[in-house]
């Protein structure tokens, strides 16, 4: 599928410089990223354009605040086509058993749905299994894919604002998410963490969207 393929190819751009979990985050942001410069990088990495996926991401809100049941027949028929359109060897059986597992979202199974599909399906809904904090680690992550990545294949985070906004369809505390690949690493006071680690009072190298400073902050909540 095209997102397998963008962290593939930015993996391999990056000479070493990030490894497949960063390239996983990288992909996840770039999904959210509705602009030029995003569908810039979709292109150079995955070789597609943007829309299949945020036809299929917006879909997929709409399975997992309504249930399979209440989605129209004609935009079960659009996931299918779009599922298929992804993964060109997949058999009817697998399309079922995407959709069961997103189905489970609603009744919390969606974490260990992430860790058992990851390197395939979860790649459409992983960002909502994450570990959720506040804008200090975020920028955190900016500050430092900005540091790792370098001039890789000619661009830079640096070069406009990066937010991640769930689509209109989100719900709840989707709605307020700020989500991130478990095992990210993030620069400390003390040294590396990993993200899901972080708690109220550590306080976390971050990049200022404003005046672009990068300071060490503490995580208040």
């Amino acid at each position: 599928g095209s997102r397998k393929r963008f962290v593939d190819n930015l993996e391999d751009a990056s000479n070493g410089a990030i490894d497949r979990s960063q390239a996983a985050m990288i992909m996840l942001l770039t999904a959210h990223m509705d602009n030029e410069y995003g569908d810039y990088l979709w292109r150079n990495f995955s070789g597609s354009f943007p829309s299949l996926g945020r036809e299929m991401e917006y879909l997929m809100y709409e399975v997992m605040d309504s249930g399979r049941n209440e989605i129209s027949a004609k935009n079960l028929s659009l996931i299918q086509k779009l599922y298929q359109d992804t993964y060109e060897n997949s058999t009817s059986e697998d399309y079922e058993t995407f959709m069961d597992e997103i189905a489970q979202a609603q009744t919390g199974g969606m974490k260990d749905v992430a860790e058992a599909f990851y390197s395939m399906q979860t790649l459409f809904y992983y960002q909502y299994v994450a570990q959720t904090y506040q804008n200090e680690v975020f920028n955190t992550i900016l500050a430092q894919m900005e540091a790792s990545l370098g001039a890789i294949a000619g661009f830079s985070y640096s070069r406009g604002k990066v937010t991640v906004t769930p689509r209109s369809s989100a719900k709840g505390s989707l709605a307020q998410c700020s989500c991130f690949v478990a095992g990210t690493k993030v620069m400390t006071d003390e040294g590396e963490k990993n993200i899901e680690d972080i708690e109220v009072g550590d306080k976390v190298l971050s990049k200022d969207e404003t005046t672009g400073e990068v300071a060490y902050k503490e995580v208040t909540a």
